[in-house]
């Protein structure tokens, strides 16, 4: 067996094909905890036909393990069930039995070992189509050609290690076949195709059982031709039917039906074209109905695979083809079926055959479909290799509802023990493990990069595969320019993101956004904007400190910009950023200037390059002495005369130097003198004629 493998993240997610150069097939299949399993024939050994198929698959479909079981002729499986550890698989033998092909069920653990394997039937043809387990007993039904009148149905009862305890036969005096089972609350719900009843060449056939094999009521749906059932589903109180029939507007038409669950037919939807449509298998999953089929009406020739949704009341919600791509208008026969479906969580499971891709013949193949994607518009062209492509394609088929009336025949179904009639072995039943040869053809989608600063080139990714896209940024030139990555456009869509984290699911045209930036220098350390990178087209306003004191006596006070070269008297100026700009605040300097008098201190700013014209006198008396200006001295040692004219060029501290003048002061000392000598005369006299007077 080899197997291939498309994949992609959303939409066809996963299509797998198992096969060998020989015819290879997959009729059912079953989602069981973490893994998926399919049932059906492979002809590795073309001496003795089909052998049975039973596949292993993980729930990213990834292909587990594949064993083959048969005789020394044909086998084929057609349906199968799981209840705990066990798989029981049905269909027909030509290997071992008592007849041309005899009925069989095997029961296999989960790793593919048999467990057990019977074969029942006569003397024709008897065929088991379908298995479900109820109450530990496990229900097979299917058609028999070895008893009862032509060919009847059947409903074999056995316990779980495989003994067949009943075998009825259902039917009448014509043809009559079991096709699909569904159990619930203790009740087995039967479809099939009868001629014996009914208005037309073949009726739909819808019995419900009792546990014991009791008939609680039977109906028959048709018209005037042939009307087949396909599939059955239980969900809540419903009972939902899959199939095709000839009697109403086209050659073979699709249908979905819905009855309750004590037989009253809610509706009857028919999807149609202008070629042969099947509803091959049916699941239930909330609130939509989930189809899979055939279809000859919609696509490029031969059959095609095609998924539908409908909402619970039968309207057709969605409908989609999927097909191997070809030549324009080339004719071909190729064949792509789809025989099961399950739908679980997000992801619908489909199985089936195709002759279009593959390694043989035909190939079986598992298909995972993310559920939403059955509704998505566009067309999806997947490459499964390089000269082969699947697309999907979305379709409006014709659909609608149609009057109908579900005739009982309760009365006329009666189940005819044959059990004592059937013959029943227990063979071994040979095992085999072919050596796979597995090889993997991923979905590729065409990616266009346009940029070639990106670390992706342009080129095919894999369906599925996550790109971490990053761009190179920033872009630097020459002139003070650069480019700033700000996020991405992916097709239409721009997503603003610097690391774009995309899934490959279609073709895709992306391309990172870059917003050109220009390096604005700003040439002083007071501007209230700083030099950096700015966008194209911002716009800006210039502000600055309008007053600036320094440590060292030094005042700059705000006049203007000098702005690209050009000098403008503005304090705020107001620009737009479309080149690189050098932006300096232009300042005005001035000087403190200290003159320290003898009886105070003047301080003064002074701008550069101005001039100060110094005291020309100053006067002040302390203590009777006269003190006059007569010279000024700077912090660095210069004389300046009074009166002065000093250009101001820096911080200057001028301190006045004064001459006194003690005229004054000896003067009064002079008369003091003369004071205290008159004094002391004035006192000696007076102490002579004192004197005398004694």
């Amino acid at each position: 067996l080899l197997t291939s493998q498309v994949g992609s993240q959303k939409g066809l997610e996963k299509l797998i094909t198992v096969g060998c150069e020989n015819p290879d097939k997959f009729t059912s299949l079953s989602v069981k905890d973490k893994y998926i399993y399919a049932v059906g024939a492979t002809a590795t050994n073309l001496e003795r036909g089909y052998d049975i198929l039973l596949s292993c698959f993980s729930l990213s479909g990834e292909l587990l393990w594949s064993k083959s079981y048969g005789g020394e002729d044909e086998e084929e499986a057609l349906d199968l069930t799981i209840v705990g550890d066990t798989i029981v698989v049905v269909g027909y033998t030509m290997s071992y039995g008592a007849g041309d092909a005899d009925a069989f069920v095997a029961a296999l653990t989960t790793k593919g070992e048999v467990k057990w394997f019977k074969v029942f039937g006569g003397e024709e043809w008897d065929e088991a189509k379908a298995v479900a387990i109820l109450e530990d007993k496990i229900y097979v039904l299917g058609f028999t050609a070895s008893f009862g009148r032509k060919v009847d149905g059947f409903l074999a009862i056995l316990s779980m290690d495989g003994n067949l305890e009943k075998f009825f036969l259902v039917g009448g005096e014509d043809w009559d076949e079991l096709r699909c089972i569904g159990v619930s609350d203790s009740t087995i719900y039967i479809g099939g195709f009868t001629k014996s009843f009914g208005e037309g060449r073949g009726d739909i056939l819808l019995i419900a059982l009792s546990s014991d094999g009791k008939v609680l009521w039977a109906k028959t749906l048709g018209g005037h031709a042939g009307d087949f059932v396909s599939d059955l589903v239980i969900e809540g109180s419903t009972v939902y039917l899959s199939g095709y029939t000839e009697s109403f507007i086209e050659e073979d038409d699709a249908f979905i039906a819905a009855f309750t669950k004590t037989g009253e037919l809610q509706w009857f939807t028919l999807v149609y074209g202008i070629d042969i449509d099947s509803a091959r298998a049916i699941d239930v999953k909330g609130n939509r109905i989930y189809v899979a089929g055939r279809t000859r009406s919609f696509g490029e020739g031969g059959y095609d695979i095609f998924l539908a949704v409908l909402d619970l009341s039968g309207k057709l919600l969605a409908f989609q083809t999927i097909e191997k791509k070809r030549t324009s208008g080339a004719l071909t026969q190729l064949h792509e079926l789809a025989e099961e479906i399950e739908v679980k969580g997000d992801m619908v499971y489909v199985v089936g055959y195709l002759d279009s891709v593959g390694e043989g013949f035909s190939d079986a193949f598992l298909l995972i479909e993310y559920s939403e994607k059955i509704f998505d518009e566009n067309q999806r062209s997947l490459a499964l290799e390089e000269k082969d492509r699947l697309v999907v394609f979305p379709q409006t088929p014709p659909s609608g509802k149609i009057s109908i009336e579900a005739k009982s025949i309760t009365d006329n179904i009666v189940l005819k023990d044959y059990t004592k009639e059937v013959a029943v072995e227990s063979p071994k039943l040979g095992e085999y493990e072919p050596a796979l040869k597995t090889h993997t053809a991923i979905v590729r989608y065409y990616v266009q990069i346009l940029s070639e600063k990106v670390n992706y080139k342009t080129g095919y990714y894999d369906g599925g595969e996550v790109l971490v896209l990053k761009a190179e940024s920033p872009i630097y030139f020459e002139n003070k320019t650069r480019l700033v990555l700000k996020g991405w456009y992916v097709g239409e869509e721009f997503i603003k993101d610097k690391i774009l984290y995309l899934t490959v699911d279609r073709d895709l045209v992306i391309k990172p956004v870059y917003l050109k930036e220009y390096y604005i220098e700003v040439v002083s350390n007071f501007s209230k904007i700083t030099s950096g990178w700015y966008p194209v087209l911002t716009p800006l306003v210039l502000e600055a400190e309008p007053e600036v004191v320094l440590e060292n006596g030094t005042k700059l006070i705000h006049i203007g910009w000098i702005i690209d070269g050009k000098y403008r008297e503005s304090k705020l100026a107001q620009i737009v950023v479309r080149k690189p700009l050098v932006v300096k605040p232009v300042y005005e300097r001035y000087y403190l200037v200290t003159i320290e008098l003898k009886h105070e201190t003047k301080k003064t700013w002074v701008k550069e390059n101005s001039t100060i014209k110094l005291p020309e006198m100053d006067e002040i008396y302390e203590n009777f002495v006269r003190y006059s200006l007569s010279l000024f001295r700077d912090q660095y040692g210069e004389k300046y005369a009074p009166g002065t004219i000093v250009k101001v060029n820096k911080p200057l501290i001028f301190k006045a130097e004064y001459t006194g003048d003690y005229t004054v002061l000896l003067a009064i000392a002079a008369a003091a003198v003369i004071l205290s000598v008159a004094a002391i005369a004035s006192l000696v006299g007076r102490l002579r004629r004192r004197r005398r007077r004694r």
